[in-house]
Parts: structure tokens; C-alpha cells; sequence
């Protein structure tokens, strides 16, 4: 039997972690990190397990939850995402200095892996790793959960059981007689590189955890999820399938927009961008240029970057039914923003337009020449508005809040724009095919 000798290191609620390492009297109290601005923009992105602990979420719009934060005198700091690499790059410069790894590697900003020595007994693997542990978080301030296990996937098993029992104390070694029991208790959407489109189809074919997913025939696998979903089926049986030491482009079962290596190469990131716009079939040469761009606004404008400005240009997608434009809108976000896309509006509803604006990400107004000429008025309105005055919840007073909202469009009609004084704001897109909404995204 072989000793585990993959260590997965995993930073608990990092980007809070980061606020409260540089103020130690915090340490305790309820934080949370948001996209966040003094007029009361933005959503949770982490926070700290006291804040969980009020029922606080990542992704709640802090204005909906501001009487929780204020009753609870709950810190909010806005994200600073320079600081967090920073902290990254120190947690690495600590292991490094160790000199205790090997094949050591930054998955991500707050996630890393690296190989240990083998050794005969698991108290002697937890003592190792301890010195770990205990060196990141006394020289980061950050509090960090460690998986140790016999590949890369088990590994991220074994951390997710350190992350949740107060029991292991941070580290959790799975050894090859507990990995049963292990992967019975572990929900399949917890899989490395199970995602949210994947997940309920699983459960379909009665697969509802990790073990489900083991137990299935090899030939089952390879047919319903290919060579990926193989390399994860093999990995969780503790056969090493992943090389996450060679980082070009490497495919998960997963549909979702995150990248699979950090991406800290500008030019890289557009290509990503760029790729993803050319799955549109259209004689738009410079389609793929002009969606970057309006993506970069979209971006900014969810995250407050530009106070004087709010995003007015509008892609439309023109092209017969069946082609799957609305589906292409609504995969432009992960899933975990996926409940701030909406398409399904109602412009004769102020109250709803305000929160729309002041609370969505991306608003399609799909269909586009079903609306009346007094709703496109309303849209072509509302465009240059960066900021909107909605009154708070069970309450008379009226705030004013930074727009968040940016739009797309679909349309059916091949000629949906008459109006010669608000059609500039529309970047037309004639779709020629059928669009690529099924091939996984790096």
C-alpha cells in the first residue's frame, strides 16, 4: 500500500483572510470582502466564517443586506485584488523557502499543490505537513486546510472533508483504506472538475455522489463525459491521470468561465475573450475585437471601476430562431453569478427596472423587436444612466446606487433598428449559423 505523497494546500475564505491578516484585532469578528463602494454598490464576494455564521452569503447584493451588517457592525472592505496576489506570491516564497516539496505549483490565487517524501505512518505525514501549515499561516497570516492523498483529485477530497471537521485540525489524510468512505459522503458537484451543467445530469443517471461516479463502468464514463470525465473517473480509484505541471489548455467536465491556470497575461486573457466571441458564425470581421471591449465594460461596470460612465453599448445578436443566441448571453457568466443574468424583464415596472440596474450583472433583452417603441424609449434611456435612485426595502427613503447592469440583445428580425438617434448604442452581430453554446470552456 502506498503512502499518499499529493498535497493540495487550499486558503480558507481567502480574500477575507488577506483584510483581516493586516488588521489582527479583527481576527474573530465578522468580515466580508465586496466589490463594494461608499454609495452601496456591489455583492459579497467572501467573507469570514463568522460572517457566514449570520447567514451572510457570498454574492448577496450589500444593499439587501445592509441592516444585517450594520446590527452586527460586520467590516466591509472593498476587493483589492493587487493585495491578494501579493499575499499569493508570499505564500508561495514561504513553501519555497521550506524547501520541504516538491513539484511545487500555484493552481490558483488561493490554491496550491506540491508532492511530499513518502512515509510509513499517517501520524508522521500529519506532523509534516503541520510544519506546512503552521509556516504559511504565521508568515502569511493566512489560515490554510490541507488535503493529502494519492492524486490530485483525492487530494481536493481529503481537503474539502479538513475544510468542513473540526476534527482533523486542518489536515486530512486519505489513505487508500478510507477512500471508500470518503467518496460516499461527498456530493458528485463537489468533484474537481464536476460542474453546474454536468452535476444534475449525473443525478439523472443516478450518480449523487463521488462514489457513484467511481462505481460506474469505465465504458460507461468514457461514452457520457469523454477523456475528461475518465481522468477524474481514474483519479478517484488513486490512479494518477492529471498533470497540472504542464499548464497549457487542459479540458474539465465542467462548462464554466473560469480558467483553469491563473491568467496574468493580458494578451492571453484576450484570446480567451476573442475565442469565445468567434464561436458566433458571422461576417463581422471585427465582431471578436468589439465583444472584448464591451466585456471589459461589462466587467467595470459590475465592479464600480468607472463612476463618470455607465456602459451604453449594446451587442445584438441578429439571426434566426434556433440558433442559440439566448444561450450564448446567458453562458457569459459562471455559474455562480449565473443569478444575476436575467432576460425575462418588465420595463412597464419602475420598481423592477430599478433593481434590475442596481442589483443585475447582464440584462438581455431578448427578442428585442417584441418590445413596443415605448419600452425601446425606456431602454435607450436607461443606457446612459450610471447611476439609479431605488428606495430601499420595507421603507419610504430612496437611495441612490451605482448602476451595475450592462445589456446584450436578441433579435429574430433581420432589421430590428429604426431609430436614428439611439441605434448608435447597438453593436450589430448578424448571426450566419448556428452558434457553439456545447464545446467546455477553458
Amino acid at each position: 500500500m502506498s503512502s499518499p505523497t499529493i498535497l493540495h494546500i487550499d486558503c480558507n475564505s481567502f480574500y477575507a483572510s488577506c483584510e483581516v491578516s493586516l488588521r489582527p484585532e479583527l481576527k474573530g469578528k465578522p468580515v466580508v470582502v465586496a466589490n463594494y463602494n461608499e454609495a452601496g454598490g456591489g455583492i459579497i464576494l467572501a467573507l469570514s466564517k463568522e460572517a457566514k455564521a449570520l447567514g451572510l452569503k457570498r454574492g448577496n447584493p450589500v444593499f439587501q443586506v445592509r441592516e444585517v451588517l450594520e446590527k452586527h457592525q460586520v467590516r466591509v472592505f472593498p476587493a483589492n485584488l493587487t493585495k491578494y496576489v501579493d499575499i499569493s506570491r508570499r505564500i508561495v516564497s514561504i513553501v519555497e523557502e521550506l524547501d520541504m516539496v516538491g513539484q511545487f505549483c500555484r493552481y490558483s490565487v488561493d490554491e496550491f499543490f506540491a508532492t511530499i517524501p513518502e512515509m510509513k505512518k499517517r501520524e508522521d505525514i500529519v506532523s509534516f505537513v503541520s510544519i506546512i501549515k503552521e509556516a504559511i499561516e504565521h508568515g502569511s497570516g493566512i489560515p490554510v486546510s490541507c488535503g493529502i492523498a494519492n492524486t490530485y483529485t483525492l487530494a481536493k477530497v481529503a481537503t474539502w472533508y479538513a475544510k468542513r471537521y473540526d476534527g482533523y485540525q486542518g489536515i486530512c489524510v486519505l489513505e487508500e483504506e478510507h477512500v471508500e468512505k470518503a467518496l460516499r459522503g461527498l456530493p458528485v458537484e463537489e468533484v474537481w472538475g464536476v460542474g453546474w451543467r454536468t452535476a444534475p445530469k449525473m443525478k439523472q443517471m443516478g450518480i449523487h455522489t463521488a462514489w457513484d461516479y467511481a462505481q460506474k463502468p469505465q465504458a460507461f464514463i468514457q461514452n457520457r463525459f469523454h477523456i475528461t470525465g475518465v481522468r477524474t473517473w481514474m483519479e478517484l480509484h488513486g490512479k494518477p491521470a492529471v498533470d497540472i505541471t504542464t499548464p497549457p489548455k487542459q479540458q474539465t467536465i465542467m462548462h464554466s468561465r473560469t480558467f483553469t491556470y491563473m491568467v496574468s497575461d493580458r494578451n492571453k486573457l484576450s484570446d480567451y475573450i476573442r475565442d469565445y466571441a468567434r464561436r458566433v458564425p458571422t461576417g463581422f470581421d471585427r465582431w471578436p475585437d468589439c465583444f472584448h471591449r464591451w466585456l471589459l465594460a461589462m466587467v467595470a461596470q459590475w465592479l464600480n471601476l468607472s463612476r463618470d460612465f455607465g456602459n451604453a453599448v449594446v451587442p445584438m445578436l441578429i439571426g434566426t430562431q434556433g440558433t442559440h443566441k439566448s444561450t450564448f448571453c446567458r453562458l457569459l457568466l459562471p455559474p455562480c453569478l449565473r443569478e444575476y443574468y436575467i432576460d425575462d424583464i418588465k420595463l412597464d415596472s419602475a420598481e423592477q427596472v430599478e433593481r434590475m440596474l442596481s442589483r443585475m450583472l447582464l440584462v438581455n433583452i431578448d427578442e428585442y423587436n417584441a418590445k413596443t417603441d415605448r419600452e425601446q424609449a425606456k431602454i435607450k434611456r436607461v443606457l446612459t444612466e450610471k447611476n439609479v435612485q431605488t428606495r430601499k426595502m420595507r421603507s419610504d427613503q430612496y437611495v441612490l446606487l451605482p448602476r451595475m447592469a450592462s445589456f446584450i440583445a436578441t433579435t429574430n428580425d433581420l432589421e430590428p433598428l429604426y431609430d436614428p438617434t439611439g441605434s448608435r448604442r447597438y453593436l450589430c452581430c448578424e448571426v450566419t449559423g448556428i452558434i457553439d453554446t456545447g464545446t467546455p470552456i477553458d
